[in-house]
């Protein structure tokens, strides 16, 4: 049986990438992006069933996240990898010169969507006994720093934080 991976913002980037090397090794894989439009796009270029298929998910809504969950396991009966990789940049600019509605944005995305999804996956993992769980870190995680990439780089350095934490308990 084919393991199965849910990658969380696998409509475009390294997630859309993520997506189509997992199912060239075999996998069986769901996608997910904000549209369904974009992802029944993805769906189709990937080849459709019986290997991927694919469920739109606002990654800072937990109700979105477990319904990913559960549409993963009623489409093909298990999760075996969860892959948080949903996230956002912001314009690269300086700290006094952005926009302070961006900050909340991307806490939403790169954190809480990562957070949502963690836990969404720990719990239903527990209940089917395996599975692991991957949080796609970035710039900012080992402690670099760069003009202009302040709010970026403190989302990912958190998220480091969290996976650690997680992965301790």
């Amino acid at each position: 049986m084919s393991k199965v991976f849910v990658v969380t913002g696998s409509t475009r980037g390294i997630g859309h990438g993520i997506a189509q090397n997992l199912l060239k090794r075999g996998a069986q894989v769901v996608v997910s992006g904000r549209s369904q439009e974009a992802v029944d796009k993805v769906v189709a270029e990937l080849g459709g069933a019986p290997n991927v298929a694919g469920k739109a998910c606002e990654v800072s809504s937990y109700a979105d996240q477990q319904a990913l969950w559960d549409f993963a396991v009623a489409t093909f009966g298990k999760v075996d990898s969860w892959v948080n990789n949903a996230g956002i940049g912001l314009p690269r600019k300086p700290l006094a010169e952005s926009d302070p509605a961006d900050f909340e944005k991307i806490v939403r995305i790169n954190l809480l969507g990562a957070m949502n999804g963690t836990h969404v996956a720990l719990k239903g993992m527990k209940e089917q006994g395996f599975g692991d769980i991957w949080n796609m870190e970035g710039f900012g995680s080992g402690g670099q720093k760069a003009d202009g990439l302040a709010p970026y780089g403190s989302t990912k350095r958190a998220l480091t934080y969290f996976t650690n934490s997680v992965a301790k308990e």
